[in-house]
C-alpha cells in the first residue's frame, strides 16, 4: 500500500499491485489479510491448474469452443456474484472460480485468432499480448485511482458487462475458418 498525501486532505490509501483480490476481501469486504492473500494464491493457482486439466481434455470428448464460451459467461457471472458475497471462505471460493474461468479465455484467444487469420499471425500475437499488457496495466495501476470515482463492488458490476464483448469474441473466433477451394 502506498499512501498518497493530498493538498488539504488526510491521506488516503492508493494500491499499485495486481492484487485486486487481496484489497477487496481483506479491505473492501474486511476479513483478516489472511484471507485476502489466500484469495489471490488461490487464483493464480485454480488458473494455473484449470489450463493444465483443459489441455488434457481430447477435443473430440468435449469440443474446446464450449470451455471458451463457458469462460465468457463465468467470468461476468465472478463479477456479478462477487459483491453479493461477504464471509471469507465464500470470498476464496469465487476468487478459485474466477481463476478457472479466467484460465481458458486468453489461450484459447491466441489459438483461435492464430487458426483464423493464418496470414496475420504476428499482428493477432501482437495485439492479443499488447491487449493483456493493456489490461494488466489498468489491473495494476488503476485501482486507486478507479476507486476514487466507483468503489470497487460498483467496478466488479460494472466489469460483469465485459462478459457480452467476451462472448461474442468467442463466437467469432471459434467458428471453423472459411477455406477457398481450389476450382477444378
Amino acid at each position: 500500500m502506498i499512501t498518497i498525501i493530498q493538498k488539504g486532505k488526510a491521506p488516503k490509501p492508493m494500491y499499485f499491485h495486481p492484487t485486486w483480490a487481496n484489497v477487496y476481501v481483506s479491505i473492501n469486504k474486511g476479513q483478516q489479510a489472511y484471507y485476502g492473500i489466500l484469495s489471490l494464491s488461490l487464483f493464480w493457482a485454480s488458473m494455473t491448474v484449470f489450463r493444465f486439466t483443459i489441455a488434457l481434455v481430447p477435443e473430440k470428448l468435449v469440443p474446446h469452443k464450449y470451455f471458451y464460451f463457458a469462460s465468457a459467461i463465468s467470468i461476468g457471472l465472478c463479477f456479478l456474484i462477487l459483491p453479493a458475497l461477504n464471509s471469507a471462505l465464500a470470498l476464496v471460493l469465487a476468487f478459485v472460480f474466477a481463476g478457472a474461468a479466467c484460465s481458458i479465455y486468453y489461450p484459447f484467444s491466441m489459438s483461435y485468432g492464430l487458426i483464423n487469420y493464418p496470414q496475420q499471425q504476428t499482428k493477432v500475437a501482437g495485439l492479443m499480448v499488447a491487449a493483456l499488457m493493456v489490461g494488466e496495466g489498468i489491473g495494476s495501476f488503476g485501482l486507486g485511482p478507479l476507486q476514487n470515482i466507483l468503489p470497487l463492488e460498483k467496478i466488479y458490476l460494472f466489469s460483469a458487462l465485459w462478459a457480452i464483448p467476451l462472448f461474442i469474441l468467442a463466437l467469432k473466433l471459434s467458428r471453423k475458418p472459411v477455406t477457398k477451394q481450389k476450382l477444378a
